[in-house]
């Protein structure tokens, strides 16, 4: 009898969790679009954070984050200065209530659980404030004019998110974040070296020395 009783809740068990999986997983694409005030798209670095994790996108771009209750909350930046922060509220997905006619109460309790019952929006839309650089910044740029002696003057070169050898990386807008809190102003954090899944930044600040952040795993910490 205990063993009838056993394998028949080992079933019950089973079919839930398959139906669970059929209403989409634990996780999502989410895209994300940086617009400036005249409402034109820019691109801007964007981490994107809940209760489970948190991700970066360089907008416009998707990203795939884990389902949570809890709202999303979305924070871009323009190396140039521009940022933009909003927030996206998740809800309860209608087809999960389908699950009782499949997995019963324990296949609602098991999307509940693992937050698969959660959606957030499919796209974000992150206002952004202050000067900010457009997505193709040469486009449209009027033409030098000659002048009487003959002499042109030469276009001026869009800013460049690469010197001295160094370049932007996944990490920059963390890396900017922790050199703000250590009282470091500087004009971007700049990857230097990268091996085996470890990053060195440098920030030049304005106000000290420069200041070197290595990134491991999603962490961030000033270097020894």
């Amino acid at each position: 009898m205990n063993i009838r009783v056993t394998a028949a809740a080992l079933a019950a068990v089973f079919l839930a969790t398959g139906c669970a999986s059929i209403v989409g997983g634990t996780s999502q694409d989410v895209s994300v679009q940086a617009r400036a005030a005249d409402g034109s798209s820019i691109d801007a670095r964007c981490q994107l954070s809940n209760n489970r994790g948190q991700w970066e996108v360089q907008a416009p771009g998707t990203v795939r984050v884990r389902r949570s209750s809890g709202d999303l909350r979305v924070a871009c930046r323009q190396q140039q200065g521009a940022t933009g922060e909003t927030s996206a509220a998740a809800s309860v997905r209608g087809m999960v209530f389908g699950n009782i006619l499949f997995g019963g109460l324990i296949g609602i309790v098991i999307d509940f659980s693992n937050k698969a019952a959660f959606a957030y929006p499919d796209g974000v839309l992150v206002n952004m404030r202050g000067e900010v650089v457009a997505r193709n910044p040469l486009v449209n740029q009027p033409a030098a004019v000659a002048q009487p002696s003959a002499t042109v003057t030469a276009p001026v070169a869009a800013q460049s998110t690469e010197r001295r050898g160094e370049r932007a990386g996944t990490w920059s807008f963390e890396v900017e974040k922790l050199a703000k809190q250590r009282g470091c102003e500087g004009s971007g954090a700049w990857l230097v070296s990268e091996a085996d899944g470890v990053g060195t930044y440098r920030v030049d600040c304005r106000n000290d020395k420069p200041l070197l952040v290595v990134c491991s795993a999603g962490q961030c910490r000033p270097a020894v």
